[in-house]
């Protein structure tokens, strides 16, 4: 059982640290944008000057 709960702990942790890695870290090379921000807007700039 408590293997169980350890093992769901750690995988809480790596669910928790891979959003936070994608959707809330600024990273200055993408002009202080999390990388999920920046990939929507540049896919939005792309589509908007492409139309």
């Amino acid at each position: 059982m408590v293997l169980i709960l350890i093992h769901e702990e750690i995988k809480q942790a790596i669910e928790d640290y891979i959003y936070h890695y994608n959707y809330k870290r600024s990273q200055k090379r993408l002009k202080q944008r999390a990388p999920v921000e920046y990939r929507h807007a540049l896919l939005y700039s792309f589509f908007v000057l492409s139309t």
